[in-house]
């Protein structure tokens, strides 16, 4: 549909959820509901109650499907935004209303705007918004306006006049950004899709098809299990999860090894594997499949010789050919192979298990430890499809960080601004050596965090940022402070 039917169609749903008309409907309804119950216990059949009972279900459920459901053409606003611009008699009205989302509220907090800063210059219209609100779409790839972009344009309109970006610090590329995080987060909340079917999980009889795995469980942990309380997400590295479901796929060599420095976000492609996995999401022969991470700890807790040790990796693996579900996940690797502080080997047994079952197994492991340990064992290297997982620069840092605050703002009850986000991209990669990106940010956001949360302050703003890296370093690295400019 093109903006004027939006604009008709939304006239017609403001109507239609008027209060009045609301009740009217209400009462109608109601009162045929008695009607009907009073002529069943007279032993009548109310068929005209029923019939104009019937009328008004089909007319409310052809409104809630076929009209608020209708989805406007590329460019055009939702049928929310075109409602809430109908609703508004000014353009300072309007703006006061769409501060009540929370769309808008998200995106106020990682800017660092309070409600008490925000202004609106006058002089523009209703036309002038939808125009830089449809470029706002553009530059997001996005088919629609939602209400977001509406306040956005709003906001850029305005600058030139109250400088409340200039005041933060930020340019309007920032703020794009800000407006794709929160996009992110929330979803397409203003077009209504339908739900798609999945089958979570595995079935109840799954454990008599596949097998019992009584032995694993003593030395593995249910990955699966952990990734299910907590979706995770996957930015960034689409092409890296991709290149994973190919290798996995495959009738030989099916067996991976993700190499990467400490930090750059192997465990979490992992995670989000065995998360799409039990949504029944990949291809049909990777879904509904158990990933077991082996617990080096209490794979070795006991075992006083390398037969004992060999001994319980046969009998797990003996265990697993039998079942069909389940993908082994072996973090650092190196650990099984003569890399762990016991120095027990066991690429033999493990060897031996991925040539004669179908079993699928995935590891990680750091580019050093792969040269030391995996390359020198030619044939147990040639088992493998190996994936270089490289650190991301900084604007894919930035957004891989961007999921991650809010999850550590659900923990620790704080609110990071986006350019705390930046400067925590930017001194982790210069003052933190020993982990890659995105890791080394996330310590920095989750270490700061908790200092917060402490404290009992709310906002964490790029000046936190820069004091944890102080403390940490001992280096000034900020602007002087007032004591300071004066010695100085």
């Amino acid at each position: 549909m093109n903006q004027n039917d939006i604009f008709t169609i939304a006239r017609i749903s403001l109507l239609w959820d008027n209060r009045l008309f609301f009740l009217v409907r209400l009462f109608l309804f109601l009162t045929l509901l008695f009607m009907t119950g009073v002529s069943i216990t007279n032993f009548t059949f109310p068929s005209l109650y029923l019939s104009i009972l019937s009328m008004l279900s089909i007319l409310e459920l052809f409104f809630h499907f076929g009209i608020d459901g209708k989805r406007p053409e590329g460019g055009s606003p939702t049928l929310e935004a075109a409602k809430a611009i109908l609703s508004s008699q000014t353009t300072e009205v309007f703006f006061k209303t769409l501060q009540g989302k929370k769309e808008v509220q998200f995106l106020l907090e990682r800017v660092g705007i309070q409600k008490s800063e925000l202004i609106i210059a006058p002089g523009f219209t209703f036309d002038q918004i939808l125009v830089k609100a449809e470029e706002i779409a553009a530059k997001q790839n996005r088919g629609y306006v939602y209400s977001l972009y509406l306040f956005v344009a709003m906001l850029l309109l305005s600058e030139p006049k109250t400088k409340l970006l200039f005041k933060k610090e930020l340019k309007e590329e920032d703020l794009l950004h800000i407006v794709h995080w929160t996009q992110y987060h929330f979803g397409p909340r203003e077009i209504w899709t339908i739900p798609r079917m999945t089958h979570w999980g595995r079935g109840i009889g799954d454990d008599w098809v596949t097998g019992w795995t009584l032995e694993t469980k003593k030395y593995t942990s249910d990955l699966t299990d952990k990734v299910v309380g907590s979706p995770p997400v996957l930015i960034e590295r689409e092409n890296e999860f991709q290149h994973l479901i190919e290798a996995m796929k495959k009738s030989e060599r099916k067996n991976v090894l993700l190499v990467g420095p400490p930090g750059v976000g192997k465990t979490s492609i992992i995670k989000y594997i065995a998360y799409q996995s039990f949504l029944g999401t990949l291809p049909k022969e990777l879904s509904h499949r158990r990933i077991l991470e082996l617990l080096t700890g209490s794979l070795l807790a006991g075992a006083e010789s390398q037969g004992k040790l060999e001994e319980r990796m046969r009998d797990m693996f003996e265990e697993l050919s039998h079942s069909r579900d389940v993908i082994l996940y072996l973090p650092e690797i190196q650990n099984v192979v003569g890399g762990g502080g016991r120095k027990f080997d066991m690429s033999g047994v493990l060897l031996q298990a991925l040539r004669t079952s179908d079993l699928v197994v995935l590891g990680t492991i750091t580019p050093e430890n792969y040269k030391t340990f995996i390359e020198p064992l030619t044939s147990f290297a040639q088992l493998f499809e190996t994936i270089v997982i490289e650190e991301p620069d900084a604007h894919e840092a930035l957004r891989m960080l961007e999921e991650k605050a809010v999850l550590l703002e659900k923990k620790h009850k704080v609110v990071f601004t986006y350019t705390s986000l930046q400067v925590a991209v930017s001194l982790a990669k210069k003052y933190v050596p020993y982990r890659a990106l995105p890791g080394k940010a996330i310590e920095l956001l989750d270490e700061v965090a908790t200092k917060t949360a402490l404290s009992g302050k709310k906002g964490i703003e790029k000046e936190d940022i820069v004091t944890l890296i102080e403390e940490k370093t001992k280096v000034p690295i900020g602007e002087p402070k007032e004591a300071e400019r004066k010695t100085l």
